[in-house]
């Protein structure tokens, strides 16, 4: 027993060009570029708490299966101790936390970020 018809065409033409859009590495691109700005936005925060500003680089981008990686990288010796804190002749130096601070200021942003790309980028799908 029938109980209507369903047209699935423009799903199919959908998924076509979603198809497209992952082999030709579209949405790649655009999540990479994505990064790549949230990356100089966060090095942008690091170098206004940080006194020594031109310490801290982007050495690029990783990817990954699952996940594209962003490097960020601190030339000073001590960078470590400093973010992390220290023992010194019996006491405690508290760390910074400079880095840890900007990266969770950065993943606040991030979210509404990504979310107006993509909708841009599904939009041009439809």
């Amino acid at each position: 027993m029938a109980w209507g018809t369903f047209d699935i065409s423009a799903f199919e033409a959908l998924s076509k060009r979603i198809d497209s859009e992952v082999k030709s590495h579209q949405m790649e691109m655009m999540l990479n570029n994505n990064l790549k700005k949230s990356g100089m936005t966060l090095l942008e925060e690091l170098k206004n708490r940080t006194p020594d500003s031109s310490s801290w680089e982007i050495d690029g981008t990783t990817n990954n299966q699952s996940m594209i990686i962003l490097t960020v990288t601190n030339n000073v010796d001590d960078a470590a101790k400093i973010e992390n804190g220290y023992r010194t002749h019996g006491s405690w130096i508290s760390g910074q936390h400079t880095l840890t601070k900007a990266i969770a200021e950065i993943d606040n942003r991030l979210p509404a970020i990504l979310d107006a790309n993509l909708n841009s980028c599904l939009q041009g799908l439809m």
